[in-house]
């Protein structure tokens, strides 16, 4: 048994465990890295195994429980980020206002949750050390904490209406729809028939392999993933909710450049990771207008992609269930063939110059 800390804060209800273990460092001046190597955790941050459990338990005088209450969920689809944290605006000004340490939410870490769920709002991301300096200093004192919340605050507030498209509501809609069968699934519910007859598991599998391949870069230059590049239809109807980052990802390496949900912080990118999937695969929602059969939308949208990309796919689909490809999906391989060069991927009817105006894509 260790020697318990002599300054330990009580973990707060919902509050991610890197969060609480950045606060348990800031009386020694350590981060959280630093706080799980002096107690010799096997490994910092959420990833934790029962014997880092239990050492925390020991160290700060909590109960194992209150412990494992600050998971985010199975390491396998929790962010993987250490120098930057995904965070709600909102809630953090509500920290403020109730005068309570501000603190990340464990729920925030989970991979495939993009928008908060008790406002709403699409989830961003910040530096940690803008919301957990390590100690007051000229550059970045703590008392400018509050003036860095409230100032993205106010940006994240300043949303610009749609212009045309589907609406901010469809996608907002579409989006949660996909979050809360991503989150049933991980319980071991079953998904609605609407994505097809699916086990848990085999849900679970087919999501992961569609946002690797939306979130990772086929091309043999440098460029961005399909997650940043949605048609023009979607991204132009509420442009707030789809901001990825403007870097550019290496060419694409084989298996070693495939990027999954846990390897990308930012919101925005896996805001459209999750969009993909939701076109690629589900059946209809009465809140959309993506009422057809969702192999229409596969054809249209993915005609002329990289074929390198849809040969990784295609290949992926050999664990997909076989009447579940068979029922729902179209043969990619028709632009895998010898010798067929895919049009370039564009938002207009084919053989003309007049942009698609449908909105029932």
């Amino acid at each position: 048994m260790r020697a318990p800390l002599p300054v330990c804060p009580r973990p707060l209800a919902g509050e991610a465990l890197r969060s609480w273990l950045t606060r348990v460092g800031r009386p020694y001046s350590l981060s959280a890295e630093d706080l799980a190597q002096c107690l010799s955790l096997n490994s910092p941050g959420d990833t934790v195994d029962a014997v880092n459990i239990v050492l925390l338990a020991e160290c700060a005088r909590v109960p194992i429980a209150h412990v494992t209450a600050l998971l985010s969920g199975p390491p396998s689809w929790t962010l993987r980020e250490r120098h930057a944290c995904v965070v709600c605006w909102r809630c953090l000004a509500e920290d403020l206002q109730r005068r309570e340490p501000v603190h990340l939410r464990s729920i925030w870490r989970q991979a495939w949750r993009v928008f908060c769920p008790q406002h709403a709002a699409r989830l961003d991301v910040a530096p940690v050390r803008s919301l957990f300096p390590r100690r007051s200093r000229r550059s970045h004192p703590r008392g400018r904490v509050p003036e860095f919340i409230h100032r993205h605050l106010q940006n994240s507030s300043a949303e610009a209406p749609h212009q045309r498209g589907l609406g901010r509501e469809a996608i907002v809609g579409a989006i949660q729809t996909i979050e809360n069968a991503i989150t049933g699934a991980l319980c071991g519910t079953r998904p609605e028939t609407d994505w097809g007859l699916l086990s848990a598991k085999e849900f679970l599998k087919i999501i992961s392999d569609l946002t690797a391949w939306a979130l990772s870069n086929f091309e043999a230059f440098r460029a961005q993933p399909p997650a940043a590049q949605l048609p023009s239809i979607v991204s132009m109807s509420s442009p707030k909710i789809f901001t990825p980052p403007r870097r550019l990802l290496a060419p694409y390496g084989g298996e070693r450049s495939i990027r999954t949900l846990p390897q990308s912080p930012h919101p925005g990118l896996r805001c459209g990771a999750l969009w993909w999937a939701y076109a690629l695969m589900a059946q209809g929602h009465p809140a959309t207008k993506l009422r057809r059969d969702p192999r229409d939308r596969q054809q249209h949208f993915l005609r002329g992609r990289t074929p390198a990309g849809l040969a990784w796919l295609h290949a992926r689909m050999d664990a997909w269930p076989a009447d579940y490809v068979a029922d729902r999906w179209v043969d990619l391989s028709q632009w895998l063939m010898p010798g067929l060069a895919p049009l370039p991927f564009t938002d207009t009817i084919r053989g003309t110059n007049r942009a698609v105006t449908d909105t029932n894509l």
